[in-house]
């Protein structure tokens, strides 16, 4: 069962999410939108969708036939309550899912692929499900926070450590104990090689300062990174 199956966790989780100063909204999703080409009637898959608001900004971009998976019956039930019936949602997590060949114009992925175990498999699923000169744009925590992520006390000054040894952490998260993989930067670039992608940029999710409110806040954001992204075309 998905963690956010857990209904006290999965409101924590909305609100967390959603709020005014959250990183996600602040930091990676911008940088999320710089980075998708535009595209007129685009056909896009979303891995680890969540509630599905995603799919709003796609559009802007020009993505109007949408899927997107996700393990948890919390987020689907969500997602269908934001969405409308044109937009596909399937319950079903990231490795089960049946990549069709060649269908999509852009996968994206936010802050999902340090859930997988299997990330090179993942990788080369995603390559053959993309149209020629498609794109897989995804996020994941930064690999220097992530390596020694059990010890961590705060997003502001941390501690690296095993940064070169691959493999699970176990994150105390909201109350509960999360699973994540750790992975270099260098891995997720051979994982891209590997699959055959081209990797056309990479971000660190460097803040904005015209997008903060708040000067104390902006200066904690920009002493250690939050997010990495690559932008990768088949």
């Amino acid at each position: 069962m998905s963690i956010y199956d857990n209904e006290l966790f999965f409101e924590n989780y909305m609100t967390r999410r959603h709020r005014a100063m959250s990183p996600n909204n602040l930091i990676e999703l911008p940088i999320i939108m710089e980075l998708i080409d535009p595209i007129e009637d685009g056909v896009v898959l979303d891995i680890g969708c969540g509630d599905g608001q995603f799919k709003y900004d796609l559009e802007k971009k020009g993505y109007l036939h949408y899927t997107g998976i996700d393990p948890s019956e919390n987020m689907i039930v969500r997602a269908k309550e934001n969405l409308t019936e044109e937009d596909k949602l399937i319950q079903i997590d990231m490795e089960s899912f049946q990549y069709p060949y060649a269908k999509y114009h852009l996968i994206t992925s936010r802050l999902v692929m340090h859930y997988s175990s299997k990330p090179q498999i993942l990788f080369e699923k995603i390559y053959q499900a993309l149209k020629p000169q498609g794109i897989f744009l995804f996020s994941v925590q930064h690999p220097v926070y992530t390596a020694n992520i059990e010890n961590h006390q705060s997003k502001e000054v941390i501690e690296v450590k095993r940064y070169f040894e691959n493999g699970s952490r176990y994150e105390d998260w909201m109350g509960q104990e999360v699973k994540k993989y750790h992975r270099t930067i260098e891995d997720y670039f051979q994982y891209a090689i590997d699959a055959g992608f081209k990797v056309e940029m990479i971000k660190e999710g460097k803040p904005k300062p015209i997008l903060f409110d708040d000067d104390l806040d902006l200066k904690r954001r920009q002493q250690i990174p939050l997010f990495l992204i690559l932008k990768l075309r088949k």
